[in-house]
């Protein structure tokens, strides 16, 4: 989303952007995705620890392991984007 005053500088003008398009949805097993399965696993272990922490709110110990695994899918992140047909594994 481009908001504020660089919205204000492209106001009215043309623009063409560039990038990957939605995967297709996994389906079948012999199905392949180009996303890197390090990332989806600290993205998915970020999530589950964080809602499991908000679920169980006396386990301290859940909100910090979805940090870590936050932090790792972050520092992961750039590869996904400059690296996308490299990394594509089957997951």
């Amino acid at each position: 989303m481009i908001a504020g005053y660089p919205a204000m500088q492209f106001d009215g003008m043309e623009m063409r952007l560039f990038g990957y398009g939605e995967p297709p949805e996994l389906v079948a097993d012999t199905d392949v995705s180009a996303v890197d399965s390090e990332w989806v696993i600290h993205k998915a272990l970020s999530v589950l620890y964080l809602n499991g922490m908000i679920a169980n709110s006396r386990s301290q110990n859940w909100a910090s392991l979805g940090i870590l695994h936050e932090q790792k899918a972050q520092e992961i992140f750039p590869r996904l984007i400059m690296n996308l047909d490299p990394n594509a594994e089957r997951i």
